[in-house]
């Protein structure tokens, strides 16, 4: 049935966080921490349809606000329904709240920790700071270090706008020191502060490709996305990362703290997408919205507007949510760097590609 395809749910932890990035698009700050009884009801809910692998992402806001106590106890939840060995958990924090309390958590639960980072020192400054304007670079860099003293597994997410520009090799060479895991996500024009940011898709294009010839001649290579992503997609002709492929897209689901359900993590608090509330409605008619039938109707469109281009089997017109903020077209905003980093790393493989 349909929606067993539905079965990794982004959980919006609270929409409230200790920093006021810059980078962030939220425009509401609550204090609501999801319930764990809204949990045993995802959890027992996502048992009962027949979901026998859950794959959990801990969102926000940031997170780790919501305490040590509320992750131990949402395990314990977790666990009623699901072995352990069925479970995939992951979290998206900050990483200013990492403590030891947070490092047994990591190791007892084998989540895998994402940690928001600018590179450059002064870049992450300017756009990560505490709400009392204090700086957080160093903050996160003391998690990281814990993290790799206790061999926790992590990658850093660094999000890339013209402020790079001119300084690809510095921030190439800070990161081999930082992780051995890195993703670069372009920036996305969302939400309030979107007017304090210059974003030149050119100049963006020229970071990407510099830094990509600069990690392709590094025998200390780290595994770099999205090239690392783009090239399995070009050598596999399919990808399973959300921003590629709207196979993953269908597979997600994101909880907010109410017990709603939206298609897309960067869509909860948006009424035009919301499928439903997992208190008062069964599993299974949240997945027969209509919204989920638009969401198949614009990847239609998608498909109709990129008809013809070489590369639609490894971009599948982009991310559903960054495609929404396209006025002028269906597909992704990213068309442009995409199409000229698939190119690039296509060349690169040759004989590869052309069997």
């Amino acid at each position: 049935m349909f929606f067993l395809y539905r079965q990794n749910f982004l959980i919006h932890v609270t929409d409230n966080c200790n920093l006021d990035c810059l980078y962030c698009y939220r425009d509401s700050r609550k204090n609501n921490i999801v319930n764990i009884d809204t949990l045993d009801r995802l959890f027992s809910e996502s048992k009962r349809v027949g979901i026998k692998k859950l794959g959990i992402i801990w969102h926000g806001g940031e997170p780790t606000l919501a305490g040590y106590d509320f992750f131990y106890e949402a395990n314990k939840v977790l666990k009623k329904y699901f072995d352990k060995s069925d479970i995939k958990q992951s979290i998206q924090t900050n990483g200013t709240l990492i403590d030891e309390n947070f490092v047994k958590l990591f190791e007892l639960t084998k989540m895998k920790v994402g940690i928001s980072l600018e590179p450059i020192r002064e870049i992450h400054n300017n756009f990560r700071f505490f709400k009392n304007g204090d700086e957080s670079f160093d903050k996160v860099l003391n998690a990281i270090d814990m993290l790799k003293y206790y061999k926790i597994n992590y990658s850093t997410i660094s999000v890339i706008s013209d402020s790079f520009f001119g300084l690809e090799e510095k921030l190439y060479e800070n990161l081999i020191d930082i992780t051995e895991k890195a993703n670069l996500n372009p920036y996305i024009r969302m939400g309030k502060n979107s007017k304090n940011f210059s974003f030149n898709i050119d100049k963006v294009i020229e970071i990407y490709r510099n830094l990509y010839e600069i990690w392709k001649n590094d025998d200390k290579r780290i595994i770099l996305n999205p090239f690392v992503e783009m090239t399995e997609s070009l050598l596999f002709n399919r990808s399973n990362v959300c921003s590629l492929s709207c196979e993953s897209c269908f597979s997600f689901l994101a909880l907010d703290s109410l017990g709603d359900l939206y298609v897309c993590n960067r869509l909860v608090n948006n009424n035009d997408f919301k499928l439903g509330n997992i208190l008062e409605t069964k599993l299974e008619e949240i997945l027969r919205s209509d919204v989920i039938k638009k969401q198949y109707v614009h990847y239609k469109k998608i498909y109709q507007e990129c008809n013809g281009c070489e590369f639609l089997d490894n971009c599948n017109g982009g991310c559903y949510s960054d495609s929404l903020t396209n006025r002028s077209s269906e597909k992704t905003p990213f068309c442009k760097l995409y199409k000229t980093l698939f190119s690039v790393i296509k060349k690169d493989l040759g004989d590869v590609i052309n069997g």
